[in-house]
């Protein structure tokens, strides 16, 4: 086996043993610039800032947190009178089971603001509504008029007569077919004085905390008399409909005609740190359609009343309904004290501060004019070899043409201040200018004076022997 060969597993075994049983170690460089170290003051106490008044006061990063959940329930009650004018509603009094339909939603419900009426429909045939504007149902002659095909948008299918009448073809479908004209005003004016009651449950299921918007310290006597307003009673549950429209910027006259779609947002955000008592309810209101819209405004849809006469003929009434429709939104979490987030995040804070020492060594290894002073003060890089295998530094200069050797054992040189160069090699700044004969001289020193080191190239510079 080759000397070579033999070699490679002691410089295997030197490389393990050196990254086993090596310790990195930060080299401190106290720098004494004021602008530096102002600087470096500064980002500190604004990292600490940050930390302790936006993570730990405001954001109260030192709670575990868990989502909302929800379920809402509403009662609505009110009465109106039709338009007298309206010939199939007129003196009619509806009240709010006519109004809701349906008359419950999973987390809404819709009140109806004006009503277009087709009464009593038997199944037969009818002109078509020359109000469909698509669908070719305006015709002159028969022809026009194919038989069999359903009528786009319309009600029924065509016979193939023309109904000169009325100037559209005839149709098989609900007799008379609806005349599709909003009624201008709204027929149904007063719902905005309705009352609407909202009975919210919710729960923290990872605290095993259940709250709802009614507390139990209110008694019936209250219930029935309160109603909800920002200020003076903001846990109230009994809301006004026009109270609603007004907090969501809008007014009931505007609304009322086409319908529309308002958010009802329910906001429970609770520091259970400090009372279950103290988690309540925020409300707020807003409209989510807009009046912008070209096409499809509002809000409506049709439905039907069923009933057979003592003929036997099945009947309906035909209901087009526009109004508001109210959507909940709830939302909301709670907070407490929990002490591993507390460390996690106190941590992630210290942490931070290590940016106020990456800010100003890049500063002062980049920015400044001296930089590459800073560089060889800050950087020192020593291999292991040398140390492994016994060797002793030296260090070389000459002085007036005489060779000065100094041994570099800390304990030794006189020099105060080392730092490195390239290629490992050390330069004295404070012993540059010694003589030989004020340099301390030690053993192994000695004993090279017989044959020294030959002389570096520049003066200062470090030799290994």
């Amino acid at each position: 086996m080759s000397e070579a060969s033999a070699e490679e597993p002691r410089n295997f075994a030197a490389t393990v043993f050196t990254l086993l049983f090596s310790y990195p170690t930060p080299k401190v460089v106290n720098i004494r610039i004021k602008r530096i170290g102002l600087m470096y003051r500064l980002v500190q106490v604004a990292i600490i800032s940050y930390v302790i008044g936006y993570v730990f006061i405001w954001k109260k990063g030192y709670q575990e947190t868990d989502r909302v959940m929800s379920s809402v329930v509403t009662k609505v009650k009110g009465v109106v009178r039709a338009d007298l004018s309206h010939p199939s509603l007129g003196g009619h009094i509806w009240d709010s089971v006519d109004l809701l339909v349906p008359s419950q939603e999973n987390n809404a419900f819709f009140i109806t603001t004006n009503l277009l009426v087709t009464p009593d429909q038997t199944q037969g045939n009818c002109p078509e509504d020359p109000n469909i504007d698509v669908g070719r149902v305006s015709c002159v002659t028969d022809s026009e008029c194919v038989a069999g095909g359903a009528v786009t948008n319309g009600n029924g299918f065509r016979t193939g007569i023309c109904r000169t009448e009325v100037g559209t073809c005839e149709v098989s479908a609900w007799c008379p077919t609806e005349r599709d004209v909003r009624p201008k005003p709204p027929v149904l004016t007063g719902s905005e004085n309705f009352t609407v009651l909202v009975k919210n449950h919710i729960m923290f299921p990872k605290f095993g905390v259940k709250r709802r918007n009614i507390p139990d310290d209110m008694n019936a006597t209250y219930l029935a008399s309160c109603r909800y307003h920002p200020t003076r009673d903001p846990f109230c549950p009994i809301f006004i409909i026009g109270d609603i429209l007004r907090l969501a910027g809008e007014t009931y006259d505007a609304i009322s005609d086409r319908g529309g779609i308002v958010a009802f947002i329910i906001e429970w955000y609770c520091n259970l740190d400090i009372s279950e008592s103290q988690c309540k309810p925020v409300y707020s209101f807003r409209r989510m359609d807009t009046t912008d819209e070209k096409i499809a405004k509002g809000w409506n849809f049709r439905f039907g009343h069923y009933w057979t006469d003592s003929h036997g003929t099945d009947r309906r009434t035909l209901f087009k309904a526009y109004g508001i429709r109210f959507v909940f939104t709830v939302q909301g979490a709670a907070g407490k004290f929990s002490p591993a987030v507390f460390a996690v995040r106190l941590g992630a804070g210290l942490g931070l501060l290590g940016l106020a020492t990456i800010l100003c060594d890049f500063i002062l290894l980049y920015c400044l004019k001296n930089r590459q002073a800073f560089q060889k003060l800050k950087f020192l890089r020593i291999e292991s070899k040398p140390l492994l295998n016994g060797a002793t530094k030296m260090m070389a200069r000459k002085v007036d043409g005489e060779l000065c050797v100094y041994d570099y054992e800390p304990k030794l040189r006189r020099s105060k201040s080392l730092d490195h160069g390239p290629e490992q090699r050390f330069r004295a700044y404070s012993s540059v200018n010694l003589p030989c004969n004020q340099t301390v001289i030690s053993p192994r020193t000695a004993d090279l004076t017989a044959s020294p080191p030959q002389a570096p190239k520049n003066p200062g510079q470090i030799v290994f022997v």
